[in-house]
């Protein structure tokens, strides 16, 4: 009844053996992150099956937060357990307590002891989600290009990451009004992962809205290919929902 479920039995069994063997564990960074990486498995079933998890998801990630003290020595251990925390209040629908979350994250992520440079490139990703699902597409905006400029620095710009800030990006600029840019960037990300809108297994969700970008210009030869294109993939892949957005794009062309 649910298959993503069964994809999430077995990590969440793991954070459940995990809390329990750290809560004989005197080190708090231990007994913090366990019980915030349980509380974010809590709530992905929770949004899943079963919303009565919730209220022990919340309340894990805030016993994480009360183990560890306020000393510089603990800033990366609170900010990972705010980062998992977000995800907390956003499968609750508490997107305000999402962002502020994420927010926080990024603040103690600057006094942090020397740290992989990927957790902060996470945080400031799952920020500029955060912002697009609560309709704030202009900060949303400027969080997604702060990340691709930081990608770029670190040389990252051929991995995942980069190809799917593209994607976000541009999905926030067209929502804005500002389909020239939002095509490009699209674009980009749809390069990154498929090399070209005409591949075979081109991201139909990506290609659609390339598809909209290019309506919008007036390039509706091309937005009606590619919605006809998303929509043929969408099916090959048993994907329904995106298959009968691809229809309604492809009739509004």
């Amino acid at each position: 009844r649910y298959p993503r479920e069964k994809g999430i039995a077995g990590p969440l069994r793991m954070a459940e053996e995990a809390y329990q063997i750290s809560r004989g564990v005197s080190e708090p960074s231990v007994r913090a992150k366990a019980a915030c990486v349980l509380g974010n498995a809590l709530a992905e079933k929770a949004l899943i099956s079963d919303k009565s998890l919730f209220p022990r998801a919340e309340s894990l990630i805030r016993e994480g937060l009360d183990e560890l003290p306020g000393e510089t020595q603990f800033a990366f251990e609170r900010a990972f357990c705010l980062q998992n925390g977000s995800y907390v209040s956003r499968s609750m629908g508490d997107q305000n307590e999402s962002i502020a979350r994420l927010k926080q994250a990024q603040e103690l992520l600057k006094e942090a002891p020397t740290h992989s440079e990927s957790f902060d490139l996470l945080v400031s990703q799952g920020l500029g989600d955060a912002l697009r699902s609560a309709g704030r597409n202009r900060e949303a905006c400027i969080e997604y290009e702060r990340l691709s400029a930081r990608i770029t620095d670190l040389g990252r710009d051929s991995t995942g990451m980069a190809h799917m800030t593209h994607y976000k990006w541009g999905v926030s600029l067209y929502t804005l009004g500002r389909p020239l840019e939002a095509e490009k960037l699209i674009h980009r990300a749809i390069v990154g992962f498929s090399n070209s809108e005409d591949d075979p297994d081109v991201i139909p969700w990506q290609l659609i809205g390339h598809a909209q970008a290019l309506r919008d210009l007036g390039q509706l030869k091309r937005a009606a290919a590619e919605a006809q294109h998303a929509y043929d993939v969408a099916l090959k892949n048993e994907a329904p929902a995106f298959a009968n957005q691809a229809l309604l794009l492809r009739a509004s062309v």
